[in-house]
This record gives structure tokens, sequence and C-alpha cells, in this order.
């Protein structure tokens, strides 16, 4: 008969996985809540405007899941929440590219973790970024087939370049750029990893944390090559799609920095983006803090290219935001003593 200690802790894991299970079904069902941001019919069929269009592998996949009858006549017959079949079939693939994201954090906050003491609320904190990213929104509210499994690939590139994995990090950004051309910034965070000094040696100025000569070039030109051979290969198959969408947007995004548009913009993973940010030098391993800066060129890309107070335009980094929140918070408790806070918080004012 087992021990009431062991009996508590296999009610915790079952309680755990449920708790995890049910949560990722809610946020994706909230998310999937709103209107699509494309029609279905016509990206399937391959006729939506670009850049939208060219986010193909998710139509790969839903097609495929639209020729297995028994699914189509569940989807069907279940339709308050799955109908039309292709919406379904988008639900099912985002509630799986979401589960997969999460197990994925929680692989990378243990590897980056010395103690791992604080793995169980990685899942959760990711759901709440996820939900707030891609769900809360005033502007653009929509969902869109590619943006969860985006996130998962995303996840297990940054898992593969912190565990030095390189040839599955090829893999992960040449299927993952068929999904979405975001894998690029993968490669800017696999430059920032190996440029990054080893944890031991002293740093006195900002710029010392880097050195160029520590870079494999040949293995950065493959990866170039592993993004843009899928980039390529799509911009030729949908080159006569609608290009209305498809604009430098710089002159618009210059309205969305007026104080009327910071709530919204924010809200990028969460709200905790700009603390991680600011606190990112004090993140060990200090490697896995210097990933932060991968934020600067993806925010002066989206300014360029994308709707700044679109927050879903950032939601690849809420897996880095998650774990690094998580770090910054572990560090802090280790610290204990409130003199050795890692920062302040501001206190209430006085009550008179």
């Amino acid at each position: 008969m087992p021990s009431q200690s062991a009996l508590r802790k296999n009610l915790l894991a079952i309680l755990t996985w449920v708790t995890y299970i049910l949560g990722t079904l809610q946020v994706v069902r909230f998310y999937m809540a709103s209107i699509p941001g494309i029609d279905l019919d016509a990206y399937l069929h391959g006729t939506a405007p670009l850049p939208f269009q060219k986010r193909y592998l998710p139509a790969i996949i839903i097609r495929y899941m639209l020729q297995i009858p028994p699914l189509v006549r569940f989807l069907l017959k279940h339709h308050i929440v799955l109908s039309p079949p292709a919406r379904g079939c988008s639900l099912i693939l985002s509630t799986i590219a979401l589960g997969i994201t999460g197990y994925l954090a929680v692989r990378l906050y243990r590897a980056v973790s010395p103690q791992g003491r604080m793995a169980a609320f990685v899942y959760p904190l990711l759901l709440l970024c996820t939900l707030l990213s891609y769900a809360v929104h005033v502007e653009q509210n929509t969902y869109l087939p590619y943006d969860l499994p985006s996130l998962a690939f995303f996840t297990g590139g940054l898992l593969c370049i912190y565990t030095r994995r390189f040839w599955p990090l090829v893999a992960v950004v040449l299927i993952g750029t068929l999904n979405r051309e975001t894998t690029l910034f993968l490669i800017c965070l696999f430059l920032i990893d190996a440029a990054s000094v080893p944890e031991g040696e002293a740093i006195t100025r900002w710029r010392d944390r880097f050195r160029l000569a520590r870079v494999s070039w040949l293995r950065l030109l493959l990866l170039c090559v592993a993004w843009l051979v899928p980039e390529l290969v799509l911009s030729r198959m949908f080159a006569g799609n609608d290009r209305s969408q498809n604009y430098l947007r710089v002159v618009e995004n210059l309205h969305s920095l007026y104080p009327a548009a910071w709530p919204a913009l924010l809200n990028i993973c969460g709200y905790m983006l700009p603390f991680v940010l600011l606190l990112h030098p004090s993140i060990r391993p200090r490697r896995f803090g210097n990933y932060a800066l991968v934020a600067l060129p993806w925010f002066i890309t989206m300014f360029a290219w994308g709707v700044l107070s679109e927050t879903r335009i950032y939601g690849e980094l809420v897996s880095l935001t998650t774990v690094a929140a998580i770090l910054l918070i572990e560090q802090h408790m280790a610290h204990g003593a409130a003199g050795t806070a890692i920062v302040d918080a501001p206190k209430p004012a006085a009550v008179v």
C-alpha cells in the first residue's frame, strides 16, 4: 500500500496535468471565439492575401485533417464549438500546438534553472501570457490558424539554441518557416547565444558580454539558408496573390506611439516583457538573459511591417518571457533579504 506522501504526490501530479489540459483548452477556445483574421476557405485553397497565405503549413495540415471522415463527422456533430469543420481542425491544431509549447517551455526552464524549483508555475504563467498576448485586444481581435503553431516552433527552436543542438534547430527553422517567417529571429538568437561570453568571465562593460569571434559563421550561414529556401519557395508559389495588405507600415505605426496606444503596446507577453528587458542583465545564466535582446530587432522589424498594437506579432516571445520572469522571481526568492532584491517595488503612499 502506498504511503500517504506518495499518494499525495500522485494526486498532485494528476491534478497538475488535468489543470494544464483544461487550461490549454480554455485559452484556445477563448482565443478562437473571436472572428478569423482571414477567410479560412481562401487560405486552404491558396488564394488568401499576402503575407497571410505564405504562412502555409497549417493549411496543409488542416486539408489532410478534413480528409479523415470520422474526424469530420465528429466536428459536424459538435457544431457549437467545432463547426465549420475547417475551424474545428484549426482549434484542434492550435490546442495541440499550445500543449507542445507548454511542454517545451517547462523543458527549457529545467535546462536553464539550476534547481528547477518553480517548474510547476511555468505552464500556468505561459497560458496567462498567451491569453493576454493573443486574445485580450481592443484592435485586431481576431485569430489566425498559424499563431499558436508558430509559438510551438519558436519555443522548440529556443530550447535547441540553449541546449546547443544545432541540427534539430536547422529542422525547426526549415519547417517552422513554412508556418511563419518569424523563425528569422531564431537566427538572431543563435547569434546572441554563440557570441555570449562564458559565465565565469568578468564583465566590466555592456559590450564585453559578446565576442563575435566565438560565432561559427558557417553554422549561421546554414541557418540563413534553411530560412531562405522555404521563404523563396512560398514567395514563388503565391506570387500572384493579393498584396494590398503587404506593405510598409512605418507611417501608420507612428500613431501607435501616442499615449492612447500605450496600454495595448505594453500588453506584450502579458505586460512582462518590459520588466524582463529592464532586468535582463540580472538573469542567470547570463547567456539566457542575453536572449531578451532579440526583442529589439523584433520591434524594429514589426515597426516596419506589422501593426504595433496587434500584440500577437510578438507572441513567439511568450515562452522566453515566461521562463525569464520565473528565473527572476526564483533569484529574488533565493536572495531572501529585502536588501538584496533585484528590484524594489514602489511603496504605497501613506494614508492621511
